[in-house]
């Protein structure tokens, strides 16, 4: 789901999950250097569509959603495919 102002896009789960791993206890993929946390999930492909300024990943407090805050100059749009990592 994509926001209505298109500064963030939803990823529901319709299954419970292990949040990747992550024990960061604000749910935030941590960034490494100038690299977005997103990528411990997602392609670089479909991160690299996110925007020039690094996209921040958050997971619910339940776990079965990821908010993407996207950056500057995105380039995904509606319809979309949203590609996770391999």
């Amino acid at each position: 789901v994509i926001s209505s102002i298109a500064d963030r896009i939803t990823v529901t789960f319709d299954v419970p999950t292990n949040l990747q791993g992550l024990q960061n206890p604000s749910r935030v993929m941590t960034p490494v250097g100038d690299l977005s946390g997103c990528l411990d999930l997602f392609s670089p492909a479909f991160v690299a569509t996110l925007g020039q300024t690094i996209p921040e990943c958050r997971w619910s407090a339940n776990g079965r959603q990821v908010v993407i805050t996207v950056g500057s100059m995105a380039t995904f749009r509606p319809g979309d495919v949203v590609e996770f990592k391999q």
